[in-house]
């Protein structure tokens, strides 16, 4: 889980390098942005999720647990 605008890197290549070390993980963004002003920090080859700020515990519980459940 990482914010998808961070210093001196975005999302986006930081999603690139953890699937290239491990392309099983499973990546889940937030952000305050919104999805048009960020649409060029998008990972482009990765499966990810994006929550949107501000977070709630169960908002933030309820996605964790959708996205270990799933499979690839």
């Amino acid at each position: 889980m990482s914010d998808l605008v961070l210093p001196g890197m975005n999302g986006s290549k930081l999603a690139e390098q953890l699937n290239a070390r491990q392309p099983e993980a499973k990546v889940l963004f937030m952000t305050g942005y919104s999805a048009d002003a960020l649409i060029h920090q998008w990972p482009s080859n990765t499966d990810f999720e994006v929550l949107q700020k501000p977070l709630t515990h169960e908002t933030v519980e309820r996605k964790v647990r959708q996205i270990l459940n799933q499979t690839r």
